[in-house]
Protein backbone atom coordinates (compact mmCIF):
# COMPACT_ATOMS: atom_id res chain seq x y z
CA UNK A 1 0.00 0.00 0.00
CA UNK A 2 2.96 2.25 0.74
CA UNK A 3 4.06 2.34 -3.11
CA UNK A 4 0.54 2.36 -4.25
CA UNK A 5 0.04 5.89 -6.15
CA UNK A 6 -2.54 5.00 -8.43
CA UNK A 7 -5.41 7.16 -6.98
CA UNK A 8 -2.88 10.00 -6.52
CA UNK A 9 -1.97 9.47 -10.24
CA UNK A 10 -5.93 9.63 -10.95
CA UNK A 11 -5.87 13.19 -9.14
CA UNK A 12 -3.28 14.68 -11.79
CA UNK A 13 -4.37 16.72 -14.46
CA UNK A 14 -1.58 15.35 -16.65
CA UNK A 15 -1.59 11.93 -18.02
CA UNK A 16 0.84 9.41 -15.58
CA UNK A 17 4.25 8.70 -18.05
CA UNK A 18 3.79 4.76 -16.06
CA UNK A 19 1.23 2.87 -15.03
CA UNK A 20 -2.30 1.99 -16.01
CA UNK A 21 -4.31 3.95 -18.13
CA UNK A 22 -7.39 5.57 -15.94
CA UNK A 23 -10.39 6.97 -17.58
CA UNK A 24 -9.56 10.25 -15.57
CA UNK A 25 -6.98 10.84 -18.49
CA UNK A 26 -8.82 9.92 -21.57
CA UNK A 27 -8.31 11.56 -24.31
CA UNK A 28 -11.40 12.96 -26.24
CA UNK A 29 -11.82 10.33 -28.73
CA UNK A 30 -11.88 8.00 -25.02
CA UNK A 31 -14.31 9.92 -23.83
CA UNK A 32 -16.76 10.00 -26.85
CA UNK A 33 -16.50 6.24 -27.21
CA UNK A 34 -17.19 5.97 -23.13
CA UNK A 35 -20.39 8.32 -23.72
CA UNK A 36 -21.83 6.79 -26.09
CA UNK A 37 -21.12 3.11 -24.05
CA UNK A 38 -23.11 5.24 -21.04
CA UNK A 39 -26.15 5.77 -23.86
CA UNK A 40 -26.50 2.55 -24.86
CA UNK A 41 -26.76 1.26 -21.41
CA UNK A 42 -28.74 4.20 -20.16
CA UNK A 43 -26.22 5.97 -17.68
CA UNK A 44 -27.24 9.37 -16.90
CA UNK A 45 -24.77 11.31 -14.69
CA UNK A 46 -24.45 14.21 -12.24
CA UNK A 47 -21.46 16.17 -10.54
CA UNK A 48 -21.28 18.83 -7.96
CA UNK A 49 -17.82 20.57 -8.61
CA UNK A 50 -16.39 22.40 -5.27
CA UNK A 51 -14.79 25.72 -5.68
CA UNK A 52 -13.36 27.53 -2.68
CA UNK A 53 -12.39 31.31 -2.78
CA UNK A 54 -8.20 31.78 -3.71
CA UNK A 55 -6.28 33.62 -0.20
CA UNK A 56 -3.72 34.15 -2.70
CA UNK A 57 -3.27 36.64 -5.76
CA UNK A 58 -2.48 34.76 -9.10
CA UNK A 59 -2.77 36.16 -12.40
CA UNK A 60 -5.38 35.06 -13.91
CA UNK A 61 -4.38 33.41 -17.28
CA UNK A 62 -1.97 31.86 -16.29
CA UNK A 63 -0.06 28.88 -14.28
CA UNK A 64 0.08 29.75 -10.40
CA UNK A 65 4.08 29.54 -9.04
CA UNK A 66 5.38 26.40 -8.44
CA UNK A 67 5.50 26.03 -4.37
CA UNK A 68 9.46 25.38 -4.39
CA UNK A 69 10.25 24.26 -0.96
CA UNK A 70 13.45 25.82 -1.92
CA UNK A 71 12.48 28.87 -1.73
CA UNK A 72 10.88 30.74 1.22
CA UNK A 73 9.48 33.49 -0.74
CA UNK A 74 6.82 30.86 -2.36
CA UNK A 75 5.77 29.35 1.01
CA UNK A 76 2.24 30.19 1.52
CA UNK A 77 2.11 32.69 4.66
CA UNK A 78 4.49 35.02 2.33
CA UNK A 79 2.15 34.53 -0.86
CA UNK A 80 -0.96 35.36 0.74
CA UNK A 81 -2.89 38.38 0.15
CA UNK A 82 -3.99 40.16 3.01
CA UNK A 83 -7.48 40.99 1.82
CA UNK A 84 -8.38 37.85 -0.05
CA UNK A 85 -7.03 35.71 2.78
CA UNK A 86 -8.74 37.53 5.77
CA UNK A 87 -11.04 34.72 7.69
CA UNK A 88 -9.22 31.38 6.47
CA UNK A 89 -6.66 29.54 8.62
CA UNK A 90 -3.26 28.60 8.13
CA UNK A 91 -4.43 25.25 7.53
CA UNK A 92 -6.74 26.02 4.51
CA UNK A 93 -3.73 27.79 3.11
CA UNK A 94 -1.49 25.71 3.01
CA UNK A 95 -4.00 23.50 1.24
CA UNK A 96 -5.22 25.38 -1.09
CA UNK A 97 -1.42 26.95 -1.95
CA UNK A 98 -0.35 22.91 -2.99
CA UNK A 99 -3.00 22.15 -5.12
CA UNK A 100 -3.14 25.39 -7.13
CA UNK A 101 0.54 25.19 -7.67
CA UNK A 102 0.29 22.61 -9.74
CA UNK A 103 1.95 21.55 -12.48
CA UNK A 104 -1.82 22.15 -14.27
CA UNK A 105 -3.67 21.37 -17.60
CA UNK A 106 -6.98 22.15 -18.88
CA UNK A 107 -8.78 18.51 -19.06
CA UNK A 108 -8.76 17.46 -23.18
CA UNK A 109 -13.16 17.71 -23.47
CA UNK A 110 -13.57 18.86 -20.15
CA UNK A 111 -17.15 19.63 -19.21
CA UNK A 112 -18.71 22.61 -18.78
CA UNK A 113 -20.82 24.73 -15.92
CA UNK A 114 -24.49 24.42 -16.09
CA UNK A 115 -25.59 25.71 -13.04
CA UNK A 116 -24.40 27.56 -10.39
CA UNK A 117 -25.10 27.66 -6.25
CA UNK A 118 -24.02 29.42 -3.00
CA UNK A 119 -23.00 32.82 -4.73
CA UNK A 120 -20.22 30.85 -7.66
CA UNK A 121 -18.50 33.25 -9.61
CA UNK A 122 -19.81 33.52 -13.36
CA UNK A 123 -16.37 34.39 -14.43
CA UNK A 124 -14.29 31.42 -16.54
CA UNK A 125 -12.41 28.29 -13.89
CA UNK A 126 -8.89 29.27 -13.52
CA UNK A 127 -6.28 26.34 -13.86
CA UNK A 128 -5.67 26.30 -10.45
CA UNK A 129 -8.79 26.94 -9.38
CA UNK A 130 -9.57 23.74 -6.34
CA UNK A 131 -11.57 23.62 -3.37
CA UNK A 132 -8.80 23.11 -0.99
CA UNK A 133 -7.86 19.77 -1.90
CA UNK A 134 -8.95 18.96 -5.52
CA UNK A 135 -8.79 21.25 -8.67
CA UNK A 136 -12.15 22.38 -9.81
CA UNK A 137 -11.69 21.83 -13.58
CA UNK A 138 -11.39 18.19 -12.76
CA UNK A 139 -14.43 17.90 -11.60
CA UNK A 140 -16.28 18.53 -14.64
CA UNK A 141 -17.72 15.84 -16.55
CA UNK A 142 -18.26 16.60 -20.08
CA UNK A 143 -21.99 16.43 -21.53
CA UNK A 144 -23.70 15.99 -18.36
CA UNK A 145 -25.20 18.50 -15.63
CA UNK A 146 -22.19 20.55 -13.74
CA UNK A 147 -23.17 22.41 -10.55
CA UNK A 148 -20.71 24.29 -9.28
CA UNK A 149 -21.03 24.82 -5.90
CA UNK A 150 -18.91 27.62 -3.34
CA UNK A 151 -17.43 25.09 -1.09
CA UNK A 152 -14.58 23.50 0.13
CA UNK A 153 -13.76 19.87 0.09
CA UNK A 154 -14.68 19.85 3.54
CA UNK A 155 -17.56 21.54 3.49
CA UNK A 156 -19.54 19.55 1.10
CA UNK A 157 -19.27 16.77 2.86
CA UNK A 158 -20.79 18.02 6.17
CA UNK A 159 -17.84 19.39 7.70
CA UNK A 160 -18.41 23.30 7.63
CA UNK A 161 -19.45 24.15 11.92
CA UNK A 162 -17.97 22.40 15.26
CA UNK A 163 -21.12 20.06 16.26
CA UNK A 164 -20.69 18.92 19.69
CA UNK A 165 -22.01 14.95 19.96
CA UNK A 166 -25.26 14.80 21.98
CA UNK A 167 -24.52 11.42 24.35
CA UNK A 168 -28.37 10.64 24.14
CA UNK A 169 -28.64 10.84 20.18
CA UNK A 170 -25.35 8.93 19.66
CA UNK A 171 -26.37 6.22 22.01
CA UNK A 172 -23.03 5.87 23.32
CA UNK A 173 -20.89 7.10 26.02
CA UNK A 174 -19.30 10.00 25.54
CA UNK A 175 -16.41 9.76 27.68
CA UNK A 176 -15.12 7.09 25.53
CA UNK A 177 -16.00 8.64 22.21
CA UNK A 178 -14.38 11.60 20.18
CA UNK A 179 -16.91 15.14 21.61
CA UNK A 180 -17.84 16.27 18.26
CA UNK A 181 -19.09 14.83 15.60
CA UNK A 182 -18.44 17.59 12.70
CA UNK A 183 -15.07 19.98 12.01
CA UNK A 184 -14.62 23.05 9.98
CA UNK A 185 -10.93 21.61 9.41
CA UNK A 186 -10.65 23.93 6.41
CA UNK A 187 -11.52 27.20 7.44
CA UNK A 188 -12.35 28.94 4.24
CA UNK A 189 -15.02 32.15 3.26
CA UNK A 190 -17.21 32.53 2.80
CA UNK A 191 -18.72 30.43 5.75
CA UNK A 192 -20.49 27.30 4.18
CA UNK A 193 -24.10 27.23 5.48
CA UNK A 194 -26.82 24.70 6.24
CA UNK A 195 -29.49 25.63 3.80
CA UNK A 196 -26.70 25.22 0.83
CA UNK A 197 -25.73 21.76 2.76
CA UNK A 198 -29.36 20.65 2.80
CA UNK A 199 -30.19 21.36 -0.94
CA UNK A 200 -27.13 19.78 -2.38
CA UNK A 201 -27.74 16.61 -0.96
CA UNK A 202 -31.61 16.70 -1.33
CA UNK A 203 -31.12 18.07 -5.16
CA UNK A 204 -28.54 14.41 -5.52
CA UNK A 205 -30.82 11.87 -3.47
CA UNK A 206 -33.53 12.65 -6.16
CA UNK A 207 -31.22 12.12 -8.78
CA UNK A 208 -30.19 8.69 -7.41
CA UNK A 209 -33.97 7.68 -6.79
CA UNK A 210 -35.11 9.03 -9.79
CA UNK A 211 -37.54 11.57 -8.42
Amino acid sequence: MASDFHVIEDLTSQVPHSGPASPAHFDWKQREQELKRWKRAGIVALSYATLSNSPFRFASDDQAPVWDLANPCTYPEIAKDSRMSAGTDVFYRLCYRACAGGPLERPDGGGKVSRRLNGAPREPLKVWDNDGIVNTLSMLWPNVENVLVTADHLDIVGHYQLVPIDPKRAGCDCKASRRYRSYDLLKSVPQFRYATFEQVWTEIFKFSVGI
